[in-house]
C-alpha cells in the first residue's frame, strides 16, 4: 500500500524543487544574460559612456553582475552608477521637458481610476498638501477618470497650479541629479530588467541631445511601444512579443514576472526625486534597497541564482553558452507548461505594485485557503493570475491541464483544438518542427564596395535577426578595407559571426557573391545586398518552414517584399514611398520566371546543397546573375512562396542617387545594362539548357511564345491604328505599311514552327530546338520548307483575292499542293514580288 508523504517529505520535495527552478535553470540563464550584458557593455563603452542601473531592478542586476565580473578578477568602471528612479519618478522629473507625455503615462497607469486616486498616489509622501486639499480632492470633478489628467492639468482648477509647480520642482532636482551621475556624457545606457523601454522613451524624449540605449533581460514590444526607439531597446536573451517554441528563451514572454520578481530587492519604488521637494523621503527609500534583507524563502530562487554563479565563476563564454543552451529548453517547458509543485516553486513572491499604489500583485491565486480565490470561479483566477499557465498547473492536471496550457500559450487555437486536421493551424503546427537554438547555420553574404551609409543599415538588418544561427560574409569588393571595418565595428552583430572577406580588386556582383559563399561553410544562403534589408524574423520564419515537414518538399522559400523608394543627401537617406513588390506572385513557375524575375534577391532563402549543384552564380553576367540563377534553381527543385512581407527592397530612384554615383543601384543606374543583357541572358539560358533538359526547352518555348503574342499585340494594334488613319484621309507611308505586316508574318510563322516543334516533342520525346524569336523571316521560311510544319492563315492576309489574282496559285491549292496561299506567299510570293492582299481586322 503507498503511504500519504508527510508534511516534512513535502517540504523536502518542495525545497528539491525551487533549487532546480533557481540553480539548474534559472542559474545558467542569468550566467548567459550577464555574459551578453558584459558584451553590451564593452561594446558602448566609448570611454565617456555612462552606465546607469535603474532602480529598483538595478540594486540586484548590479549585485549579480558584481558577482560575475569577480568571477573573472575584474570591477566596473567609475561611470557605472545606481540610477534611483522609478517610473512615476521619471515623470515627475521629466515633466518640464515634455508634459504633455510625462501626464500621458501617469494618466495611463490611472485610467480606469477616478483622478482623485492619481492625485493621491502623486502625492503620497507628502501627508502635508493631501490634508490641506481634502476638501478640493472631493469635488466631484475628481469622480472623472484618470485618463482626464492631461486635459485637466491644462484648466483652471485650483490644484493645478500647485501640482503643476510640484511637477515643475521635481523636474529641476531630476536635471542637477541627472548631471550629477552623468556630468558631460552625451551616451548613456540604461540596465534594467525590461521590457519595452518604457522609462528609456521618457528619458529620450526628455533629453533628445543625449543618445540613449537600454540593455535588458528580453525586449517585449506592446501596440503601446515608442517606434522612436525600438531599435535602441535591446533584449540581452530574447527580442519577441509572443512564445515561440523553437526558441526556448522566448518563453519567458509567457512569465516575465519571473524575472521581475527575482531581481526586486525588499524595498520600496522609488517615487520621490533626489534633492526634490520631498528629498527625505528619497533618501530613505533608497537606503531601504541598499539594506534590503534577502528573504531565504522568498528570494529562494535568488540565492539558488547566487550560488549557481558563484559555483560557475570564472566559465568562459563557450561554456556559459553550452550551459545555458541545455538549461533553457527545461526553462522554457516549466514557463509553458509547469506542474502544480512547479508552479508552486516559480512563485515565490508576488509583485509588488507601483506608481504610487500600495499592494501586492498577486503572480498566482492558490485555491485554498485564499480570501481573493473565493470570490472567483476557476476562468477568473486564471485570468487574474500574472502567470496563468502556473495557475491552470493549480487548478487542473493530467492531460487537460497541458491541453489548456497549450491553448493559453498560442500553441493550440480552439479551432485546432476540436479539428486539428482541419485548419490552417494544423499545417503551421506541423512545420514547427525545427529545432532553432540547435539549427542550421545560415550564410548571410552582403556585397558591398564604399557604401558605408547603405552598409550601417545592413548591418542593423541582420543584428536584428531573431534566429541568431548565422554567419554574416561581408564581401568588400574592392573598396576601402577600413570603412567597410569601421562599420562592423560601430555594429551590434555579435563578432564571432562575422567573416570579412576583402577583394584586392573588383570582381563584379556574381563573383563576389561566389567568393563569399565558398569561404565558409553554411546550411543555407541569401544574399544581402548592401542597400536592402530584413525583418527581424525573416531568418527565424523561413529556416522554421524549410526545417519543418511542410518544408521538405522545397529547396527554397521566397517572402514578400516591399519595394522603397528613397534617395541619399549627403549622409542621410531620405526614404520617399513603400509599396508591395510582386505581392501578386504566389507561386513560382519556370515558364513565368523566364519571362520575368519573380523576387529581389533579399526575399529568398535556399538550401547550400542546390548552390553547389548549380555551381555558383554565372560570373559572365555583369547583372541579372540572380535572375539567371533563380532559373537555374528552379530547374532543379521548387521554391515556395510565403506571401507575409518580410524583405525591404530598396531603390534609391529619386534624385541624383538614382542614377549616378555609388549609391545608385544596378536595377536603376545600370538600367541600360539590365536592356543590353536581358536578350543575351535569355539566349546563353536558352544555349546552356535547352538541349539538355525537356523542362527548360518546353519553359523557353512557352515564353518565346508569350513573348511573340505580346508582339503580335502590339503590331496588331499598331496596324489598327493605320487603319483609322487611311479612314479619316490621314493614310501612312506605304513602307510602314509594309513594314508592320511584313513584322506580322514573320511572328505569325515563328508561333507555327515553335508550336510544331512542342508537338514534336510531345510525340517522338525529344528536345525541341525552338527558333531564335529575333530570326529573320527568310530564315524561318527556311525551317518551314524542311519540315511538317502547318501554318494557319493568318487573319489580316485576304486569302480570297491572292487566289483570284494568282491562278496558278489556285491550281496548286485546289489539287493538295500546297495548303494555303497564304504558305505560297511565304515561301515564294514575297520574293517573286507578288502582292499582299490585306485583310481589315473585324
Amino acid at each position: 500500500m503507498t503511504q500519504t508523504p508527510d508534511r516534512k517529505d513535502m517540504a523536502q520535495n518542495s525545497d528539491e524543487m525551487i533549487r532546480h527552478v533557481g540553480y539548474d535553470c534559472l542559474g545558467p540563464v542569468v550566467h548567459r544574460w550577464l555574459l551578453a550584458l558584459d558584451q553590451h557593455v564593452h561594446f558602448f563603452d566609448k570611454g565617456s559612456t555612462s552606465f546607469l542601473y535603474c532602480a529598483r531592478a538595478g540594486v540586484r542586476i548590479r549585485r549579480l553582475y558584481d558577482l560575475y565580473l569577480d568571477g573573472l578578477g575584474r570591477q566596473a568602471g567609475d561611470r557605472h552608477n545606481m540610477f534611483w528612479i522609478s517610473r512615476l519618478a521619471l515623470c515627475k522629473g521629466t515633466y518640464a521637458h515634455n508634459p504633455q507625455y510625462a501626464a500621458e503615462i501617469i494618466a495611463r497607469e490611472y485610467y480606469h481610476q477616478p483622478m482623485r486616486e492619481l492625485i493621491r498616489g502623486l502625492f503620497r509622501h507628502d501627508q502635508t498638501f493631501l490634508n490641506a486639499n481634502e476638501d478640493l480632492l472631493q469635488d466631484t470633478v475628481f469622480d472623472a477618470h484618470g485618463f482626464n489628467f492631461p486635459g485637466w492639468l491644462k484648466s483652471d482648477h485650483p490644484l493645478v497650479e500647485p501640482v503643476d509647480a510640484y511637477l515643475r520642482g521635481c523636474s529641476d532636482s531630476f536635471d542637477t541629479y541627472l548631471t550629477s551621475l552623468i556630468g558631460d556624457s552625451t551616451d548613456v545606457v540604461l540596465i534594467d530588467s525590461g521590457w519595452q523601454g518604457t522609462s528609456q522613451s521618457i528619458l529620450h524624449r526628455a533629453f533628445p541631445s543625449l543618445d540613449w540605449h537600454g540593455l535588458y533581460v528580453g525586449r517585449i514590444l506592446t501596440p503601446a511601444h515608442d517606434a522612436k526607439i525600438a531599435d535602441k531597446v535591446i533584449g540581452l536573451l530574447f527580442q519577441s512579443e509572443s512564445y515561440d517554441p523553437d526558441r526556448p528563451e522566448t518563453a519567458i514572454t509567457l512569465h516575465r514576472h519571473l524575472f521581475e520578481t527575482l531581481l526586486e530587492p525588499n524595498g520600496p519604488s522609488i517615487e520621490e526625486i533626489t534633492g526634490g521637494p520631498n528629498d527625505d523621503v528619497a533618501q530613505d527609500q533608497i537606503q531601504a534597497n541598499l539594506n534590503e534583507r534577502v528573504d531565504p524563502e522568498r528570494d529562494a530562487l535568488f540565492l539558488h541564482v547566487e550560488a549557481y554563479l558563484r559555483d560557475h565563476a570564472g566559465l568562459g563564454p563557450a561554456a556559459i553558452i553550452a550551459n545555458h543552451q541545455q538549461a533553457v529548453p527545461e526553462l522554457a517547458r516549466i514557463l509553458a507548461r509547469p506542474t502544480r509543485e512547479e508552479a508552486l516553486a516559480v512563485l515565490c513572491k508576488d509583485r509588488s505594485a507601483d506608481f504610487g499604489k500600495d499592494l501586492d500583485v498577486p503572480v498566482l491565486i492558490e485555491p485554498d485557503g485564499n480570501a481573493l480565490a473565493s470570490d472567483l470561479n476557476v476562468d477568473q483566477r486564471i485570468q487574474r493570475a500574472l502567470w496563468p499557465q502556473g495557475q491552470i498547473a493549480l487548478e487542473y492536471t493530467g492531460a487537460f491541464r497541458e491541453s489548456l496550457q497549450n491553448r493559453v500559450s498560442g500553441q493550440e487555437d480552439n479551432t485546432s483544438h476540436f479539428d486539428p486536421l482541419g485548419t490552417d493551424a494544423a499545417t503551421q503546427t506541423a512545420a514547427i518542427d525545427a529545432d532553432l537554438p540547435k539549427g542550421p547555420l545560415v550564410a548571410i553574404v552582403t556585397r558591398t564596395k564604399n557604401r558605408p551609409i547603405l552598409l550601417r543599415r545592413a548591418a542593423d538588418s541582420v543584428a536584428q535577426q531573431t534566429y541568431d544561427s548565422y554567419i554574416w560574409v561581408v564581401v568588400n569588393d574592392g573598396g576601402d578595407e577600413d570603412v567597410v571595418r569601421e562599420v562592423i565595428a560601430q555594429s551590434t552583430v555579435d563578432r564571432r559571426k562575422i567573416h570579412l572577406v576583402s577583394n584586392a580588386r573588383s570582381l563584379g556582383m556574381e563573383a563576389a557573391s561566389n567568393v563569399g559563399i565558398r569561404s565558409v561553410d553554411s546550411d543555407y544562403i541569401i544574399i544581402h545586398d548592401d542597400d536592402d534589408s530584413l525583418h527581424p524574423q525573416f531568418l527565424e520564419k523561413t529556416v522554421r518552414f524549410l526545417e519543418g515537414s511542410g518544408g521538405k518538399r522545397y529547396d527554397g522559400v521566397v517572402t514578400g517584399s516591399e519595394y522603397v523608394s528613397e534617395e541619399i543627401r549627403g549622409d542621410e537617406v531620405i526614404e520617399h514611398a513603400r509599396k508591395p513588390y510582386m505581392n501578386w506572385v504566389r507561386n513560382i513557375h519556370l515558364s513565368e520566371l523566364l519571362a520575368q524575375n519573380l523576387f529581389a534577391p533579399i526575399s529568398f532563402l535556399y538550401r547550400r546543397s542546390v548552390y553547389d549543384d548549380i555551381g555558383g552564380y554565372n560570373e559572365e553576367l555583369p547583372v541579372l546573375g540572380d535572375w539567371y540563377f533563380n532559373l537555374e534553381f528552379v530547374l532543379r527543385s521548387d521554391i515556395k512562396v510565403m506571401p507575409e512581407p518580410l524583405a525591404y527592397y530598396y531603390h534609391r530612384d529619386f534624385g541624383d542617387s538614382s542614377r549616378q554615383g555609388i549609391y545608385a543601384n544596378s536595377v536603376v543606374g545600370g538600367q541600360s545594362k539590365h536592356e543590353e543583357f536581358a536578350s543575351v541572358f535569355r539566349n546563353m539560358f536558352m544555349r546552356q539548357y535547352g538541349n539538355s533538359s525537356p523542362l527548360a526547352a518546353a519553359a523557353i518555348s512557352a515564353y518565346f511564345a508569350t513573348d511573340i503574342r505580346n508582339r503580335l499585340d502590339a503590331v496588331g494594334t499598331r496596324i489598327g491604328q493605320l487603319e483609322h488613319a487611311v479612314e479619316t484621309n490621314t493614310a501612312p507611308q506605304e513602307n510602314q505599311n509594309r513594314t508592320d505586316t511584313a513584322e506580322i508574318d514573320r511572328l505569325w510563322l515563328l508561333v507555327h514552327i515553335q508550336r510544331a516543334e512542342m508537338n514534336r516533342n510531345d510525340h517522338e520525346k525529344q528536345t525541341p530546338d525552338p527558333a531564335d524569336p529575333n530570326a529573320p523571316i527568310d530564315a524561318l521560311v527556311q525551317i518551314l520548307a524542311s519540315g511538317n510544319i502547318p501554318v494557319a492563315i493568318q487573319p489580316q492576309f485576304d486569302e480570297e483575292t491572292y487566289l483570284k489574282l494568282n491562278p496558278d496559285v489556285k491550281a496548286a491549292v485546289d489539287s493538295g499542293s500546297i495548303p494555303s496561299g497564304y504558305v505560297h506567299y511565304l515561301t515564294n510570293g514575297r520574293k517573286e514580288g507578288r502582292e499582299r492582299p490585306y485583310c481589315k481586322t473585324p
